[in-house]
């Protein structure tokens, strides 16, 4: 593969061709950190279209948020998406989120749910296993 087509695929491209790309889909270039760019681009090609809950979930994927359950309340215009397979804040949020917004229709209110690690599975652990481990870490466990 030359350079050309290696820098027009999101997953081999380097700096240079991530910029390309952004700038056709009008993203910002402050994102310093390759994966982080390649997440958002992949984001924003899974969500054209009209938004449907398996396109919140393929954007999920795309920023590696995991599997999410999307749970809608129509009476009170609000979708709650809850993050089930990976515990605590997924790493690019922010992005994540914006994307979400850029495709929700601007009259329903999001609301996200986080899942974390429960005193009953710590209870089962010795604090001496857990000594090596920051509270952060055994709260996404």
């Amino acid at each position: 593969m030359d350079e050309l087509e290696q820098e027009s695929v999101i997953n081999k491209a380097g700096a240079k061709g991530l910029g390309i790309m952004e700038l056709e889909f009008g993203l910002n270039q402050t994102v310093v950190d390759i994966e982080e760019r390649r997440e958002r681009l992949k984001a924003k090609l899974r969500g054209s279209g009209t938004t449907t809950p398996q396109m919140v979930k393929n954007i999920a994927l795309a920023f590696d948020c995991g599997d999410i359950d999307i749970i809608f309340i129509p009476s009170e215009y609000k979708v709650k998406i809850k993050y089930v397979s990976k515990k605590g804040v997924p790493k690019n949020e922010n992005d994540f989120k914006k994307a979400i917004q850029d495709i929700m229709p601007a009259h329903l209110v999001l609301e996200y749910l986080y899942t974390y690690t429960t005193w009953n599975f710590i209870k089962l652990e010795t604090w001496n296993n857990l000594s090596g481990f920051t509270w952060q870490e055994v709260n996404t466990m």
